[in-house]
């Protein structure tokens, strides 16, 4: 679908008109200022003051401005008519001269600083809409990303075709600009390859293309095998090696989509310079995905063999409780014999070979089982199954790498290299510094008792199960990751550097208004530390004010005899400033106490009666004569202080 063709007839239409307006919008946008106020009353008669209103505050809420104002919605009309104290139906006389509307609309974006699109700003969106096709490739996606940023850049949007035919050309430019920056990866030989992808198999009956597109049903063996051969061909042709990163990930990702809805024949078609961007893109997205699928299969089929005899462990257990119905009862008598204290201990054995009887001892004893080990047995079911989990994990192990993501899995990457080159070289005997620190305590009981009795054979068989357990385990928990998996890959590899952090530090901070300074705190916080521990949450300048009745509140009043000082009720300290100088005023100073003469003058806040401290800046002066002493008592500093603080 061409670009032009993206919307349909009425939808265009409505893209001309006004849409229909929300309560947020309606108050954002429909909320006429002073200053607006004044701006509208140059305009002369009522009907051009309401029309010019509606196209104030059209503007910065679309964008544009519709040509016919009278379709406004009428709730936003309504709005203005009665802040102007204007009749609403004086818009409908508004614009009959489409010359008025226009210069009414200069004269309106010269006010609000918004421009029209010169030579320049054509140039500015053009490279925008280029960058963010790159990205996306969606003809209405791109429509919108332009008036968002048209509107971002308080730039008037021009009409919706001229800016449809700007999107169409940044997508040609965008096509053409893939083709440029991966046509060196496209070789002859590398050509006839993707061309011999389109092609029909006469061994699968179908196109390579459609071979690797087509998933796996099953966790089976076959499955495994299958996705293992997709692997090996997609290798073969350098699949994991294709360096596409001059493309942007969403580009890659558009194409990767692009490339597996069509069929072959319809690809072939395509011309050379569309077809192999798709081709590559999608030769290096199934060499990740078919690696995963790999990883993946192996997962299912291990934990398939675990399940499979965790049931068996299960029902086991049950014919071991139904075998022990007998010797239950047995004990249950025997108990019941022991405990009764009524029969002397040297009659104990005479009453239980008497009253039970030496047969059903007997019995009990021939109906003997060996214990359990700790895990009940369920490593020795999942023996059973080694022989089926051995047709497609030494392939596994030779086709996919393994690498530790922390220290503590070290040794089970390297038991894994160990299993993989007994695999390879089919050797039977595990060698003697291969690593058992990862197996659980649950299962290290087999291991023990094989190399107590010198079985090498089980030795072997319980090793290689707690290796490909451990193995799946860590796999799911990412201690162990793929390289080349996507899936499977290393969870650091997520998160950003420091080096490439660094680059966008700036930006970042710009957008969330963070400080780029750690420890500095935000932008909007005027210098200000952040909160410590222990300390209450107050806005800036405002002062915590105790709760009433809260402990610790006392009441405080004038003190005569102390020239106006405050003093406390309730034997509490007084303040530090008498504690200072108990029995004379403090030097250098008279014994009233008036804002003029406050050590720490208060300048009143624009929105509170009260007053807040000074800001450390304009308080340093202060603090220098304070430690000066040249007119603050000894005691001033710390009280200066704390209202600081």
């Amino acid at each position: 679908m061409s670009t032009i063709d993206a919307f349909t007839e009425a939808e265009l239409e409505q893209l001309r008109r006004f849409p229909s307006i929300n309560r947020a919008e309606l108050i954002k946008h429909f909320t006429l200022t002073a200053a607006d106020g004044q701006f509208l009353s140059r305009f002369r008669g009522q009907t051009n003051k309401l029309g010019a209103a509606v196209q104030l505050c059209t503007l910065p809420w679309l964008g544009f401005v519709p040509d016919d104002i009278t379709t406004a919605p009428r709730e936003a009309v309504a709005r203005l008519s009665e802040t102007l104290v204007i009749g609403i139906s004086e818009l409908g006389e508004y614009g009959d001269r489409a010359q008025t509307r226009t210069e009414h609309l200069r004269q309106i974006a010269t006010y609000t600083n918004w421009r029209t699109l010169d030579t320049k700003g054509w140039k500015d969106l053009d490279e925008f809409l280029f960058a963010r096709a790159m990205e996306h490739d969606s003809a209405k996606l791109l429509f919108k990303l332009g008036c968002e940023y048209l509107a971002s850049v308080k730039t008037i949007r021009p009409g919706v075709t001229s800016l449809l035919h700007r999107v169409a050309t940044a997508r040609e430019a965008a096509e053409a600009e893939t083709w440029t920056r991966v046509a060196d990866l496209v070789t002859p030989q590398r050509a006839a390859e993707l061309d011999s992808l389109l092609e029909v198999d006469e061994e699968l009956k179908s196109t390579r293309l459609f071979w690797l597109s087509n998933p796996p049903t099953q966790a089976s063996v076959q499955g495994v095998k299958t996705e293992l051969d997709k692997l090996a061909f997609l290798r073969g042709l350098d699949a994991h090696e294709l360096d596409l990163s001059v493309l942007p990930a969403e580009r890659r990702r558009f194409l990767a989509l692009r490339g597996r809805k069509p069929t072959g024949q319809q690809l072939q078609r395509r011309e050379a310079e569309r077809r192999y961007p798709i081709m590559l893109t999608v030769l290096s997205q199934f060499a990740i995905d078919v690696l995963d699928e790999v990883v993946s299969l192996f997962d299912q089929a291990v934990s398939g063999r675990e399940s499979f005899a965790r049931t068996k462990m299960n029902e086991a257990l049950a014919e071991r409780a139904k075998a022990g119905e007998g010797r239950q009862a047995l004990l249950d008598e025997l108990l019941a014999v022991l405990l009764d204290t009524d029969i002397a201990d040297d009659e104990v054995g005479v009453y239980i070979r008497g009253e039970i009887g030496m047969e059903r001892l007997r019995e009990a004893h021939a109906a003997r089982q060996a214990r359990l080990p700790r895990d009940h047995g369920h490593l020795s079911m999942m023996d059973a199954s080694l022989s089926y989990v051995r047709q497609f994990a030494p392939k596994v192990l030779a086709a996919v790498g393994f690498a530790a993501g922390v220290d503590a899995v070290e040794p089970l990457v390297k038991a894994t290299a160990i299993l993989a080159e007994l695999y390879a070289t089919g050797a039977r005997k595990v060698p003697a510094d291969a690593p058992a620190d990862f197996v659980p305590v649950k299962w290290r009981g087999y291991l023990d008792a094989a190399a107590k009795a010198g079985d090498q054979t089980g030795y072997r068989r319980y090793w290689e199960l707690c290796v490909l357990l451990a193995l799946r385990d860590a796999l799911r928990s990412g201690d162990v990751f793929v390289p080349g998996s996507r899936r499977y890959a290393d969870p650091a590899s997520f998160l950003l550097t420091t080096e490439a952090w660094e680059p966008l530090r700036t930006g970042f901070c710009l957008t969330t208004g963070k400080s780029p300074r750690p420890g500095r705190g935000d932008r909007g916080g005027r210098g200000r530390a952040p909160h410590r521990p222990g300390r209450p949450r107050t806005a800036p300048g405002r002062r915590r004010r105790p709760r009433a009745g809260a402990p610790g509140r006392q009441r405080r009043a004038r003190d005569p005899a102390s020239g106006g000082r405050v003093r406390a009720r309730g034997g509490r300290r007084p303040p530090i400033a008498d504690r200072s100088a108990p029995s004379a005023d403090l030097p250098g100073r008279p014994a009233s106490r008036d804002r003029r003469q406050d050590p720490l003058p208060r300048r009143p806040h624009p929105r509170r009666r009260e007053s807040r401290p000074l800001t450390r800046a304009q308080a340093q002066p202060h603090l220098r004569a304070a430690r000066r002493g040249d007119q603050y008592g000894p005691g001033d500093d710390g009280r200066l202080l704390r209202r600081l603080l």
